[in-house]
């Protein structure tokens, strides 16, 4: 994907991806080894699943996201027909 968004212009995702395959790359030196097999080999182990079928599975930024501004918005969250206060957000 690197090249994709250096081809397209877009430097800042360039530069995130960069860091982000450094990091990866001596990712398996800074968590234990059993913690790195299951990232690297389990699949079941980075998806989210709120169902048993098996293709529900969803990453956790796309669960996390939703999920907080769902119970940010419903009745009795924080920013449901007022404006948020400091306590609020701590909330």
């Amino acid at each position: 994907m690197v090249s994709y968004f250096h081809a397209s212009g877009h430097l800042p995702h360039t530069k995130s991806a960069h860091l982000y395959l450094q990091s990866m790359t001596t990712l398996s030196s800074k968590i234990p080894s059993t913690e790195f097999i299951r990232l690297t080999e389990e699949m079941y182990f980075i998806t989210i699943r709120r169902t048993d079928k098996f293709w529900t599975g969803l990453s956790s930024d796309q669960v996390i996201g939703p999920t907080l501004m769902q119970s940010m918005t419903s009745v009795g969250g924080i920013t449901r027909g007022r404006i948020p206060t400091e306590g609020m957000k701590t909330q």
